[in-house]
């Protein structure tokens, strides 16, 4: 029996030489996205915080859901408060880690005169931070915890989920446990905070 060739059957040797072409040139994986900078990576502002119940934080017998005015006495212009999704030009780990800083209150007694005021102080949510992974082409943020991020969270407050609302700006959930002077109780809060990108 005799063969012919036919250009349209590979050859054995044509097989293995595209199988040696694919070992040795691999092409884009997951770990290479992985290695890539997310594009929401940066520095971020405050624009709005808003709680989803209303509460008096500042002691002037006016509650309203407007954290921004509630909460006096705390910086919460950029670069003093902010979020930070690293990997940054200041941070160029490829680490994908989330810092968000938030307003954590202290009741305290004045000596002075004698009553309870509120003092905030500048605190990671959970004093650690989070990291993340990040879908560029569904825009969702995935976010990471550690074992103990549930005792911490009790404490400095909870990121519940961080959503892409615009190509510069992300929106916050977060629970975190604030003073009430109007039911006089410490009341867990569900906060929505928006972000937008500075840098």
């Amino acid at each position: 029996m005799i063969r012919t060739f036919n250009p349209h059957h590979p050859s054995v040797f044509s097989l293995a030489l595209a199988l040696f072409a694919l070992l040795a040139f691999p092409s884009c994986s997951d770990d290479d996205a992985e290695d890539q900078i997310p594009s929401i990576a940066g520095f971020y502002q405050f624009v709005s915080i808003e709680s989803a119940t209303a509460v008096d934080l500042n002691q002037d017998g006016v509650a309203s859901t407007n954290l921004l005015a509630e909460i006096e006495d705390y910086n919460f212009s950029y670069p003093e408060a902010n979020l930070e999704l690293r990997p940054t030009k200041y941070n160029n780990t490829h680490y994908k880690l989330i810092d968000i800083f938030f307003p954590h209150p202290n009741l305290v007694l004045d000596i002075t005169t004698g009553q309870e005021v509120m003092m905030y102080t500048k605190n990671a949510l959970n004093g650690t931070g989070y990291t993340y992974n990040y879908n560029e082409r569904t825009s969702a943020v995935e976010i990471i915890r550690s074992a103990n991020h549930q005792e911490t969270e009790q404490e400095w407050g909870r990121l519940n989920s961080l959503t892409v609302v615009r190509s510069n700006q992300l929106e916050a959930n977060i629970s975190k446990k604030y003073y009430d002077f109007q039911t006089q109780n410490w009341v867990t809060l569900n906060i929505t905070a928006v972000y937008e990108k500075v840098e």
